[in-house]
């Protein structure tokens, strides 16, 4: 490989370095972006919680309709 080969490519590689950079900046980094992430968070928090609900209602239905009987 030649030497302006080399050039080219390292050239090539940091423009796009740059140009990943400023997108994240951007895009990741907003308020619309941020908010949507924590109301993505809250619903997976949410689903996991019934999940595991569920599961341990499952696990134990003789407990559960022994406590709905008193």
């Amino acid at each position: 490989m030649t030497v302006s080969a080399i050039s080219n490519i390292a050239i090539a590689i940091g423009i796009t370095e740059f140009l990943g950079c400023m997108f994240s900046k951007f895009i990741f980094q907003s308020d619309s972006y941020t908010r949507t992430v924590e109301k993505f968070e809250r619903a997976k928090w949410r689903r996991d919680s019934t999940v595991a609900s569920l599961a341990t209602k499952q696990a134990n239905p003789k407990s559960q309709k022994s406590a709905g009987k008193n």
